[in-house]
């Protein structure tokens, strides 16, 4: 252990030492015994009513703002202010209290002045009393009794001034010399200055001892023997103890932040137990939840059996009268059924006559029985009305089958004669063609067909050859509604090919 102490503790010397070297080569301060100087500085401040205080604040920025300097009659080494403790400046010099700056100016007499120092707060009473001013009355209007009054104590640990000369001849003397010798110091006196605080001068061996805890006492005795009586030293000395201190605090910072999720052994030994207190209180109220939901399940049962047989006698009552209703409500159907007449089946038509489906829909009972006798006896057709054709002569305009002058019977053909009739035609046709093409003859025309298809059927009666031909032309007329009538017929008339009508009959061929 004493050689990890003395081997920290030897190098810290060591530092000290050299940074004691550092510190007398490069600051060129004046004795603290050098009075001429400090009473130069005091006559120059003694003066001024007003100084700018300059502190650190949190962020490390620097921030100054105007303050009444209050001064006793003679130098005591500190410079005085009057202030509130709410302002921001309080804590600011109390977290940096070494970090405090204090300037002067007076640009009348071209004089500087600039001290650093400690800062600190004091509330004795006499000591306001001693340096309080009626001017102060504006910015504390409460004066000495307000209870947010303290003094603020600047202890000086260096000074710096500027001095020169007020009169203008004499400034652009020196001035006119300074540019002459290249000496800035011909424009006027500059000095700095090094104060012994009270910390210092009261500093003991026992509080230095303090700063260096964790070191041996012979090291600590051998620095204090060197470097006691030298206050540079002693301020780098502090200075390291304070950085030491700031890194110990970090570790320490960071162990806890490290460490804050960790629960100590004996509270976790407490809660531990506490949690399975709570483990066994919740089994126990578990086995009880159970226990009332097997209650509950039988109590429940037994009111709703109980509910069910004294509600059995209404329900029975309530499901005869059900039962009568039942009964009467079908008597009743019943009878309409049997007294109202029967719907017709339309859809047995569709079977006889072609199209009725398109022909009947949205149509009432009266029309659609209108439809069915004009598609069986022609209706109210002009052609059904008549009892013989008027002959349309034999002009060769008029069909081979058509060409006579005498009156024709009109036979009433129905549309299912009709339909039979055509499609014997064209039956006979494809035949008759196909006779022809053997003999490379060309096709027949349908209405030149019509003339022989008739002559074959009745070969020795000319007349119903006529009236065939004569029923045949009105029929198609009057059920052009049907497609097949309708193809025919223009067919026959020449509006379409024939072709058309063989095209139709293979459609259903090429779609299986």
């Amino acid at each position: 252990m004493n050689r990890l102490v003395q081997s920290f503790v030897k190098p810290t010397l060591f530092q000290f030492q050299n940074a004691t070297l550092i510190a007398r080569q490069s600051i060129a301060f004046a004795s603290t015994t050098n009075d001429d100087k400090t009473n130069k500085l005091f006559e120059l401040i003694k003066d001024i009513r007003y100084a700018m205080i300059t502190t650190v604040e949190s962020d490390n920025s620097l921030r100054s703002r105007p303050m009444a300097s209050r001064q006793a009659d003679k130098w005591d080494g500190a410079l005085w202010f009057f202030t509130k403790k709410s302002s921001p400046k309080v804590e600011e010099a109390k977290q940096n209290y070494d970090k405090v700056n204090v300037s002067y100016s007076d640009p009348n007499k071209m004089s500087f002045v600039s001290v650093s120092g400690e800062a600190e707060f004091i509330d004795d009473k006499t000591k306001m009393k001693e340096l309080w001013s009626a001017y102060l009355k504006v910015f504390f209007p409460q004066g000495l009794e307000d209870p947010d009054l303290t003094l603020m104590k600047v202890t000086a640990k260096y000074g710096e001034y500027w001095d020169s000369p007020s009169n203008k001849m004499v400034q652009l003397y020196a001035l006119a010399k300074a540019a002459a010798t290249k000496n800035p110091k011909a424009l006027g006196e500059n000095k700095k200055l090094l104060f012994q605080t009270n910390k210092q001068s009261q500093m003991n061996v026992d509080d230095f001892k303090a700063s260096f805890i964790g070191r041996t006492s012979q090291y600590i005795d051998t620095i204090l023997n060197t470097s006691l009586n030298d206050p540079v030293l002693l301020r780098v000395a502090i200075r390291r103890c304070r950085l030491d201190c700031a890194e110990a605090e970090r570790r320490i910072a960071k162990l806890k932040e490290d460490n804050k999720e960790y629960v100590p052994k004996s509270d976790y030994t407490t809660l531990q137990q506490t949690y399975d207190e709570l483990i066994k209180s919740s089994e126990q109220l578990k086995q009880h939840f159970r226990n009332a939901k097997v209650e509950y399940k039988f109590v429940f049962r037994l009111k709703y059996w109980e509910y069910h047989f004294r509600s059995s006698s209404t329900l029975k009552n309530a499901l005869q009268h059900l039962i009568q209703d039942r009964d009467k409500y079908f008597t009743l159907c019943e009878n309409y059924r049997a007294t109202l007449t029967p719907r017709p089946k339309w859809e047995r038509c569709a079977s006889v006559i072609e199209r009725w489906d398109e022909l009947s829909i949205g149509k009432t009972s009266n029309e659609r029985v209108d439809i069915l006798l004009n598609e069986i006896i022609g209706g109210n057709d002009i052609y059904n009305n008549l009892v013989h054709f008027i002959g349309l002569g034999v002009d060769s305009t008029v069909p081979t089958f058509l060409q006579t002058t005498a009156n024709i019977r009109n036979r009433h053909f129905m549309q299912r004669d009709v339909s039979l009739l055509i499609e014997n035609i064209w039956k006979e046709k494809i035949d008759y063609d196909g006779q022809r093409a053997t003999k490379e003859a060309p096709k027949s025309v349908l209405a030149d067909f019509v003339h022989i298809y008739f002559k074959r059927r009745f070969p020795d009666d000319e007349t119903l050859q006529l009236e065939w031909g004569y029923n045949l032309v009105a029929s198609c007329r009057r059920f052009r509604s049907s497609p097949d009538i309708d193809l025919f017929w223009s067919v026959l008339t020449g509006k379409i090919s024939e072709e058309v009508h063989h095209q139709k009959q293979l459609l259903p061929n090429e779609s299986k």
